[in-house]
């Protein structure tokens, strides 16, 4: 599965399409938004599921001029092929320092992956909730970020995505939960969440992260 992140300009630009070198094709989550007069920021997540592997480019397909925006694109392997994404809420903030996506429904099935996406107007340092752990942060001209944190799960339940701000700002947030195969197995990759309490495992691709200033139907892309 491949999974994007994607902080922009919730007026001014708009994502037309996802495509990559391999043809996986990608669905829209959802979009978090921040809240409050000044706000102007959101957070759209996409995935692609049962995708062909191997090196590959993520392209990001926009329209709207004069603003930044920023995305990352991760990969993973051990999800359910047929329908991994199971559990997904999301939140926006006027301002402060506590950021929580709110909790999800309650999951499917007892092993899951949970990512978690926040993003806000201004670049802020971004601590993870209790249990997730922060993989990348795509800091955007100085401007603003996208931070993707991960937790795996071994029981049913309602989860949040949450982080701690260093500084007050405004913020959005999410919480995508992705089931994991049964019995799966993975290849050694540059990162991974497992659990004791299972015998399956469950693997990322090192994150890439692109940043581009925006211009009337244009393109920007990754390689994962």
């Amino acid at each position: 599965m491949i999974y994007v992140a994607i902080n922009k300009n919730k007026a001014v630009i708009a994502v037309t399409s996802i495509t990559d070198s391999q043809s996986n094709t990608y669905t829209q989550i959802g979009t978090a938004q921040e809240t409050g007069s000044m706000s102007n920021r959101e957070i759209l997540r996409y995935y692609a599921k049962n995708i062909t592997g191997g090196a590959n480019t993520v392209t990001l397909n926009i329209s709207g001029t004069g603003q930044a925006i920023g995305f990352q694109a991760r990969e993973y392997s051990g999800l359910d092929t047929t329908a991994p994404l199971d559990k997904s809420v999301q939140a926006g903030g006027g301002f402060g320092t506590a950021v929580s996506s709110g909790n999800t429904a309650t999951t499917t099935q007892a092993d899951e992956v949970l990512i978690g996406v926040g993003g806000g107007s201004a670049v802020n340092t971004w601590t993870p909730g209790t249990s997730y752990t922060k993989l990348t942060t795509t800091v955007v001209t100085s401007q603003f970020d996208v931070v993707i944190e991960e937790r795996r799960v071994a029981a049913t339940g309602t989860y949040p995505g949450d982080f701690t701000l260093g500084s007050g700002g405004l913020w959005a947030a999410s919480v995508d939960t992705f089931k994991v195969a049964s019995a799966a197995t993975t290849t050694s990759t540059s990162s991974s969440i497992s659990t004791s309490s299972t015998s399956s495992s469950i693997s990322t691709s090192s994150t890439s992260s692109s940043t581009s200033t925006s211009s009337t139907s244009s393109s920007t892309s990754v390689s994962t």
